[in-house]
């Protein structure tokens, strides 16, 4: 039994946890299908591909000590909005080197948003409420892995495919004024 104070307390995490599990698996299932309509080869995918890995790979611990230090909330809302932007970008973008360059800042920005949701609730609720709050944030991201396909394919099948990422963009967009709602409650108080 999961008490309502305890997802008011996590409302933050659960929104992060959402919104990436819906980015992630848009990302991973549909955005290769999407290359492939603009023509790009199987290897212009795989490279496009990789280099976001590589830009996660080489963020994500950067980042995460960055958050440790001068806080995660703030780090947080920085991740996103490079995401947010270069979901963007990425949308609209034809030339494979911006592309790329996309894709590694997309990586860079993303990667580490799931680590500093996860450490936020920690900081949320007291250590016997701890595993409610990871398992739902684990039910969350679960959630926003089946969305994020189901929902972003059919905008592309009714509204086109350039609007592959609209929703993810939406999504982040409500994360990271929840953020900004946040950090500026805490300064307030």
């Amino acid at each position: 039994f999961i008490h309502h104070k305890i997802i008011g307390k996590l409302k933050l995490p659960l929104i992060g946890a959402f919104a990436y599990g819906f980015a992630e698996s848009t990302l991973v299932s549909l955005y290769p299908v999407f290359l492939l309509k603009q023509n790009y080869t199987v290897d212009k995918i795989g490279m496009t591909l990789a280099i976001f890995i590589v830009g996660g790979l080489v963020s994500t611990v950067p980042v995460a000590y960055i958050g440790d230090k001068y806080g995660r909330l703030k780090t947080l809302f920085i991740a996103t909005c490079i995401v947010l932007i270069s979901f963007i970008f990425l949308s609209f973008s034809h030339n494979i080197t911006a592309t790329n360059i996309l894709a590694f800042t997309v990586g860079a920005g993303f990667s580490p948003i799931l680590p500093l949701a996860i450490a936020l609730i920690s900081e949320s609720v007291s250590k016997h409420q701890l595993s409610n709050g990871t398992s739902m944030f684990m039910g969350i991201y679960s959630f926003g892995c089946t969305a994020g396909p189901i929902f972003s394919s059919l905008v592309m099948q009714n509204i086109g495919d350039s609007y592959i990422f609209s929703l993810v963009i939406i999504s982040f967009a409500i994360f990271s004024s929840y953020i900004f709602k946040k950090i500026n409650h805490r300064k307030i108080v």
